[in-house]
């Protein structure tokens, strides 16, 4: 109640911030990222993910991979 959010929406929430986390490793693929994070779906994991963090999971990989390649540079 106090975070408005239903408990799936709160573990699930728990579960997209680890899967964000992970996707910043170049090495794990999109769906090892999905499956370790508890999405069967990969359908669904994409969704969900896409719906809090406003880009689709390939997307933030690639941007969180630029990012890093700047601040190397």
């Amino acid at each position: 109640g106090i975070l408005n959010l239903t408990p799936n929406e709160f573990i699930r929430n728990i579960r997209l911030r680890k899967a964000a986390q992970l996707l910043e490793d170049k090495s794990i693929q999109i769906s090892e990222v999905a499956y370790r994070t508890g999405f069967s779906d990969l359908s669904y994991f994409g969704v969900c993910f896409k719906k809090q963090y406003g880009v689709t999971p390939s997307v933030f990989q690639k941007e969180k991979e630029e990012k890093k390649a700047e601040i190397l540079d």
